[in-house]
C-alpha cells in the first residue's frame, strides 16, 4: 500500500491536470461581454448546450444588477426552455424579472428603464411558453399579457390561442 500511494498521487496530478486543459468549449476572454458573445454565436450555430456553457460563465462574473447579468439569465433561459429544460428556464427567467437593473454598459445603453423593458418583454413571453408547456394555462396568459405590454408583439397571437377561449 504504502509503495502505491505515490503512484495513485501522480494519477490523481495528471488526471487533473489533462482536465483542465481540455475543456469541452474553447476559452474567451474573460469577460461577461466576450462569455456573451460566445453564447450568441453558438446560438447562431444552434448548439444551444454550448451557449448555456457560456450564458452561465458570463453570469458568473457579471456585476450584480447589471444589465449584462439580466441579459444572459434572460437568453440562458431562453436557450433551456428551447433545450427542454423548462424548470431551469422558468428559474432563470423570474430571477431575471425580479431583478432591477442598476448598471450597465451593454450596447453603449444607459438608459436602465430601456434595459428593463427589452429583456423583460422576452422573459415574460418565453416564461409564458414555459407555463404553457406545464397546462398553467392562466399563468401562461398573463406572463403574455405582460409581454404584450412591454411591446412583445408575439404575445398577442399566443393570447389569442391559449387565453381568449
Amino acid at each position: 500500500m504504502g509503495k502505491l500511494l505515490p503512484f495513485l498521487f501522480l494519477i490523481i496530478i495528471f488526471s487533473g491536470n489533462v482536465s483542465a486543459q481540455n475543456t469541452k468549449y474553447p476559452p474567451v476572454a474573460a469577460n461577461d461581454s466576450s462569455y456573451f458573445n460566445a453564447a450568441d454565436k453558438a446560438e447562431d450555430e444552434k448548439d444551444l448546450p454550448k451557449a448555456i456553457y457560456y450564458h452561465t460563465k458570463a453570469i458568473s462574473i457579471a456585476k450584480p444588477n447589471s444589465g449584462e447579468m439580466k441579459r444572459s439569465l434572460v437568453y440562458r433561459g431562453v436557450d433551456k426552455f428551447f433545450v427542454g429544460d423548462v424548470t431551469g428556464a422558468i428559474d432563470d427567467l423570474e430571477q431575471a424579472l425580479k431583478m432591477k437593473v442598476t448598471n450597465s454598459s451593454i450596447y453603449g445603453m444607459v438608459d436602465n428603464n430601456h434595459i428593463e423593458g427589452k429583456f423583460n418583454a422576452l422573459a415574460w413571453f418565453i416564461l409564458g411558453d414555459c407555463y404553457t408547456t406545464k397546462d398553467f394555462n392562466d399563468a401562461a396568459c398573463f406572463c403574455y399579457s405582460k409581454a404584450g405590454e412591454l411591446g412583445y408583439e408575439k404575445a398577442y397571437k399566443r393570447i389569442s390561442t391559449y387565453c381568449n377561449k
